[in-house]
């Protein structure tokens, strides 16, 4: 059993391709007992291990002090969409009007 989670995940390949991945996190049962795991902490280990940005409207709060680790990725690695007539729109100043434009963004140098 899957449960969807609309955080994405965008790496770019060394081709400059764009991928983008959706998260399922797999679920469970022992007995009558649900068993799922944390698909937001999955998301961010996955961007964490390919080196990705994430699409979520989440802001993951819960796991700033709780995991340090990711901090990056939330603070400069989450970029938050807005679907319109089933359109996807990123913005244009994923991390405000004083960070990168969002080619620039998407492009992200890891050094």
């Amino acid at each position: 059993e899957y449960s969807f989670n609309l955080g994405l995940l965008l790496f770019e390949t060394f081709k400059g391709t764009l991928v983008v991945f959706s998260i399922f996190s797999h679920a469970r049962h022992a007995g009558n007992k649900l068993i799922r795991g944390d698909d937001d902490l999955y998301i961010l280990q996955v961007a964490h291990e390919i080196d990705g940005i994430v699409l979520s409207n989440d802001q993951y709060r819960q796991y700033w002090d709780t995991q340090p680790m990711y901090r990056e990725i939330i603070e400069k690695r989450l970029i938050q969409p807005l679907f319109v007539h089933n359109k996807l729109i990123l913005p244009p100043d994923p991390l405000g009007k004083s960070g990168p434009k969002l080619e620039q963004f998407l492009r992200f140098d890891k050094d």
